[in-house]
């Protein structure tokens, strides 16, 4: 099987140049599709990451390694060498299927080995419960409680998030006990690992099965953010699964069925559908030109719409409840308010085209290179050129979009995929390119460099991982180094404080991570109204909504509030509770606002007043009659209780 042309269906024949050592062209006997069916490499590699994910959970539990250390940092490395050593020494002595296997299966373990070794002493993932990662946790914890799909603080409008992994957290935290934040790093460190497996599955029936390796490891190479876990392995999955989906029927060996392509489809939107968007205007066009050169045009056609139909079903419970809340609730959108560096430093996405290092910056280039030189001849091109420029174009679009309104749609995330795509590119552009140019220098085979080159490229994704993934500065809790050594968000993790005060077993400090008092608060609240209450409630901090899945009565963050909830009317209506001054007044306008009633009031005191957000109330708004007043919380943290009855 060459990188140049997928197989078309055809007698049995031995393996191509170019194909993967020990693999064969030939059909299965019973006709079905070889891409309906697992090969020696995708066993191995699935069962090599079933095993070795829960051992190496295992292993960093008992060797207790504080991360925080130089040996602990150091861990995943170790672990790496020993594994890595063993699995080049089988591949060097027998590069087939199996080896290529195991290797795909162990790089992918060490993956989760090195982010389960990150988080050791801490129950939080990257981050901690700061900006998203606290909000995922809030629909974590949300999802304990419901079912379906619904906000992480006003339950009662659905989720515009995809919900789907903070959806299987929540269920989980029912199953075995256990809170839902506290399963936030275990499930990143998954995720992440399972995002290099499933790219190898997906890419392995287009490509040779060492290719394919190196293509996996490139997604959470380029997007090492642990965080969003979830959106790394739909990125992963993104590019192989459109061209298995929507590239030419007529080569039957390497396509996905429909109701495959569909079932996939349905969970990358629920799990994040955001690359899917981005990538939407180059798939048009890939679809268009793939229908019009198509010598079953109808038939493909039909595929392509049995593949959407499968996908919306697959994700209604999400998508229905979108499409109804968008039309009968409505709302501003301010969630894409939010302006990253990213946008203002790069606007036009071509700044990783240079200030990568190698050999991520040489296979960019090579990608970008390779795209407008096998435009013509590779079936992979012109498919790749079509999604890049339509990323581009969608990028562009709302460049313009924002400097007119302010609104982004996200368009930073469009380089990401942009990346991948192109990094993907310069390793199917080096495959073609180095064989040929190398035939006018030496006859020798060129097994030995590749291999030498894939190996170094998996070393270098690996050390660049471990930069993003272990808590830097590396050794922080012991080595001395200048104070401009900034900590990166897996040492936030490391930095949160529990929910009763306490900081985690191997602890270091970081502005960011903002002690609130959320077991004092939940403490205060249930004297009042009793164990198990669920007050709607007002509060200054979002962490309070991660522990406990209490009804909010309004985000924190603008720019990361449900369009659904309303959140500019909802702040207006709290700015008109805060200009009555006659406590009476107050306590019957709180109870029956255009949102519903109010019950708690979590805020924080400062010499002029208890604030939420830029909304400023007075002490004597909450009459004794009305609210039960706790204000002797750390942090500056008043209670304010609705009296039941009143």
């Amino acid at each position: 099987m060459v990188v140049g042309e997928p197989p078309r269906p055809a007698p049995p024949d031995p393996a191509p140049e170019g194909a993967a050592p020990g693999a064969a062209a030939e059909r299965p006997a019973t006709g079905r599709p070889r891409a309906m069916r697992p090969g020696p490499a995708a066993t191995w590699a699935a069962g090599v990451w079933a095993i070795g994910l829960p051992a190496s959970l295992l292993f960093v539990t008992l060797v207790d390694a504080n991360p925080l250390t130089s040996r602990g940092s150091v861990l995943p490395v170790a672990a790496g060498l020993v594994a890595g050593l063993v699995i080049f020494g089988l591949v060097a002595r027998r590069l087939n299927e199996a080896t290529i296997g195991v290797a795909a299966g162990g790089y992918a373990t060490w993956v989760g080995l090195t982010l389960f070794a990150a988080h050791q002493g801490t129950p939080f993932g990257e981050s901690g419960l700061w900006g998203d990662a606290g909000r995922l946790a809030a629909m974590a914890t949300r999802f304990t409680e419901h079912w379906g799909s619904t906000d992480m603080f006003v339950p009662s409008v659905p989720s515009e998030y995809p919900p789907l992994y903070p959806w299987l957290l929540g269920r989980l935290s029912t199953v075995i006990d256990q809170p839902a934040w506290q399963l936030i790093g275990y499930g990143d460190a998954v995720l992440a690992s399972a995002a290099v497996l499933v790219a190898f599955l997906l890419w392995r029936p287009l490509v040779p099965s060492s290719v394919a390796l190196v293509l996996a490891v490139i997604p959470p190479w380029v997007f090492g953010s642990p965080s969003k876990s979830y959106e790394i392995v739909v990125l992963a999955a993104t590019l192989p699964w459109l061209l298995r989906t929507f590239g030419d029927r007529d080569r039957a060996d390497h396509g996905l069925h429909w109701l495959p392509a569909g079932l996939i489809g349905g969970l990358m939107i629920q799990t994040y559908q955001g690359f899917l968007v981005f990538a939407s205007l180059g798939l048009v066009a890939f679809v268009i030109w793939t229908a019009r050169t198509s010598a079953r045009r109808s038939g493909y056609l039909r595929h392509v719409a049995l593949v959407v139909v499968t996908m919306l079903i697959v994700a209604a419970w999400y998508v229905g409840p979108y499409v109804y809340a968008s039309i009968t609730l409505g709302g501003s959108r301010v969630n894409d308010l939010f302006v990253s560096t990213g946008i203002v430093d790069d606007p036009v996405g071509v700044r990783f085209l240079y200030d990568r290092g190698l050999p991520l910056g040489l296979l960019v280039v090579s990608g970008l290179v390779g795209l407008v030189w096998y435009f013509r001849t590779r079936w992979w091109a012109r498919p790749l050129a079509l999604l890049v420029a339509g990323a581009y174009a969608f990028r562009w679009i709302f460049v313009v979009i924002f400097v007119s309104n302010g609104h982004t749609l996200y368009l930073h995330y469009t380089s990401r995929l942009i990346e991948v795509i192109l990094a993907s590119a310069g390793v199917l552009t080096l495959v073609n390119a180095v064989p040929v140019l190398a035939r006018p220098v030496t006859t020798r085979s060129l097994r030995p460099v590749a291999l030498l080159g894939a190996t170094m490229t998996m070393v270098v994704a690996a050390l660049a991982g471990r930069a993003l993934w272990m808590p830097t500065p590396f050794g922080l809790g012991e080595v001395v180094r200048p104070t401009t050594v900034p900590q990166n968000l897996q040492a936030l993790a490391h930095a949160e404080w529990l929910p009763d005060g306490r900081a985690p077993r191997y602890a270091v400090s970081d502005p960011r991570a903002r002690y609130f008092p959320a077991q004092q608060v939940k403490d205060a609240v249930e004297r009042v109204l009793g164990p198990g209450a669920d007050p709607v409630t007002v509060c200054y901090e979002e962490r309070l909504f991660a522990y406990y899945p209490w009804t909010g009565y309004v985000a924190v963050e603008r720019t990361a509030a449900n369009t659904w909830t309303h959140w500019e009317d909802r702040r207006a209506e709290l700015l008109r509770l805060a200009a009555l001054r006659d406590p009476a007044q107050f306590a019957a306008a709180s109870r029956d606002t255009r949102f519903g009633g109010i019950d708690v009031f979590v805020l924080r005191a400062d010499p002029d007043g208890w604030t939420w957000n830029d909304v400023r109330f007075n002490r004597e708004q909450f009459g004794a009659g009305f609210w039960t007043v706790v204000d002797d919380l750390p942090t500056d943290t008043v209670v304010v209780v609705r009296v039941p009855g009143t």
